[in-house]
């Protein structure tokens, strides 16, 4: 049996690339449109990961997040990590194999492991958001 891990899966323009904590690695922020606001993770890769891919490329990206513990108090951090990075289908290519120019909307999708310790409600702009807060089965 496998671990159970943090992972996600995002689809998102390219904002910004610049140097990460080591000589081989690189910080992507990328933009994740939504309805209501825009979303800006930064995402962990190693640099040949990207080779040909420029500013402002639309990408799909999956990865894991690794909870750190900064200092000797209880707040985490987290990190995305990317395992898998290419320049997201079009939609025609996906229904037909033709590069097109149109696609999808960006999303993000998450699947965190872990107990939940709080909910609690957020009611800003008029719309109702539930907020989780989860311990993490994995640093």
């Amino acid at each position: 049996m496998t671990k159970p891990r943090n992972d996600y899966k995002i689809r998102g323009r390219i904002v910004t690339e610049r140097p990460g904590p080591t000589a081989d690695t690189v910080i992507l922020t990328i933009i994740i449109k939504n309805e209501d606001r825009d979303v800006f993770p930064e995402i962990y890769c190693k640099k040949d990961m990207l080779p040909e891919y420029k500013e402002h490329s639309y990408l799909e990206i999956e990865g894991y997040i690794v909870n750190i513990q900064k200092g000797n108090n209880t707040k985490w951090i987290h990190k995305m990590y990317a395992e898998h990075i290419r320049l997201a289908p079009t939609i025609l290519e996906e229904a037909f194999g033709v590069r097109g120019r149109f696609l999808e909307p960006s999303n993000r999708m998450f699947y965190v492991t872990g107990k939940i310790s709080a909910i609690s409600e957020d009611t800003r702009n008029n719309h109702t958001y539930v907020r989780y807060i989860i311990e993490s089965l994995i640093p």
